[in-house]
């Protein structure tokens, strides 16, 4: 008599082998960034929602940036990331009207900040008028929490920026934030806010070094790059070429936007736009920017988006009258758009709703001209 035996596989019930890691609960805020420093680069990051928008800075692979994308939302969204050395982060972000902590060094994962891992944010008082920050080394990296500020990079000077507030900015404007990384990898944060006579136009920041100490030389120079006189003379002749380039544009609401010529001189990329208004009504520009962004985006992430710095404009105008034109130049240190990217150039009406946009490809900037 054969005796058939049926094995049921029955899989073991694993018990009390789940445990939760406990998030960090950090704040953030529309008009300022919120930067996070890990002792190693940058592998992994996820966004909970698109209520915020985060991504490691450009240049910095161990730096990421976290931004409110809708202003005041409710409830806790959060961020995961995971570094080079193994460790995961986990962060539980949340809106908060006015940010006290705005960057943080993430020295190891824990549910808790440690008071040690904040970097405190200077005060800066801004104008319209320029004011020069020097720094100890080479700056790699800046971030505005809004477009209420504007920089400018010394195109020589590659330790020095120019903090100012764009003409078509009412003010004073809610505080917000800028943040700079220099190439020995430390971040210095700055709560900026109007001022009609600012304590100075020229700061010495961080540490004093004896490089800093006064009578001492505090620019770190680049022969290579052109100078401010250099550039004038070349933004001219950009206002000066004849159109080459028809198909970036946009023509809406009897406004048209055009990007006319791309030149590539030794470092620097010369973008020359211009501005027609057809209607009878003054169009007030709020701000002009370039942003690098995703060109596709996924479904529950946020678009994660890069401005470019100019280091020089020329013949920009803030406010175009009716029936009138004008042609500009903005110049950026030489780039590309890096895989799955777009470059947008924005421009945005203040008080009004004639928005309007340019979508320009890696290709476009690859076969810019030379500027002799």
């Amino acid at each position: 008599m054969r005796l058939t035996f049926l094995f049921l596989f029955i899989p073991l019930i694993a018990s009390g082998q789940l445990r939760n890691i406990e998030p960090m609960p950090v704040f953030v805020n529309f008009d300022k960034t919120l930067h996070i420093v890990f002792p190693s680069e940058i592998k992994y990051f996820d966004n909970g929602s698109d209520n915020i928008a985060a991504a490691p800075a450009d240049n910095v692979p161990n730096v990421l940036r976290i931004k409110a994308q809708e202003e005041d939302f409710a409830g806790v969204t959060n961020v995961s990331v995971v570094c080079a050395d193994g460790l995961f982060y986990s962060y539980a972000v949340s809106y908060i009207a006015e940010p006290e902590i705005t960057a943080i060094n993430a020295l190891k994962p824990a549910p808790v900040l440690n008071p040690d891992d904040v970097i405190l944010p200077y005060k800066l008082q801004v104008s319209n008028k320029r004011t020069h920050l020097i720094f100890p080394t080479k700056v790699i990296y800046i971030d505005l929490g809004s477009p209420s500020i504007s920089v400018e990079k010394v195109t020589t000077a590659t330790n020095i920026i120019k903090v100012f507030i764009p003409d078509s900015i009412p003010v004073p404007f809610p505080e917000t934030n800028l943040t700079a990384i220099t190439e020995d990898n430390k971040l210095y944060t700055f709560n900026v806010s109007y001022s009609e006579t600012p304590e100075s136009y020229n700061i010495l920041v961080g540490a004093e070094t004896e490089a800093q100490k006064p009578g001492n030389a505090l620019a770190i120079f680049d022969n290579n790059k052109l100078n401010d006189t250099d550039l004038k003379s070349l933004g001219e002749r950009c206002i000066e070429s004849s159109r080459k380039i028809y198909h970036l544009g946009i023509a809406q609401n009897s406004m048209n936007f055009t990007i006319d010529n791309i030149f590539i001189r030794e470092n620097l990329i010369f973008f020359v736009l211009s501005i027609e208004n057809k209607s009878n009504i003054s169009y007030d520009i709020d701000f002009t920017k370039f942003m690098v962004k995703d060109k596709k985006r996924l479904k529950k992430t946020a678009v994660q988006e890069t401005e470019l710095i100019p280091v020089h404009t020329h013949n920009y105008k803030s406010v175009i009258e009716g029936k009138q034109s004008n042609r500009f130049v903005f110049v950026f240190e030489k780039f590309t758009i890096p895989d799955k990217k777009i470059l947008t150039g924005e421009m945005y009406e203040k008080n009004g709703g004639r928005h309007m946009k340019i979508t320009i490809e890696n290709s476009d900037i690859i076969n810019s001209k030379t500027l002799n």
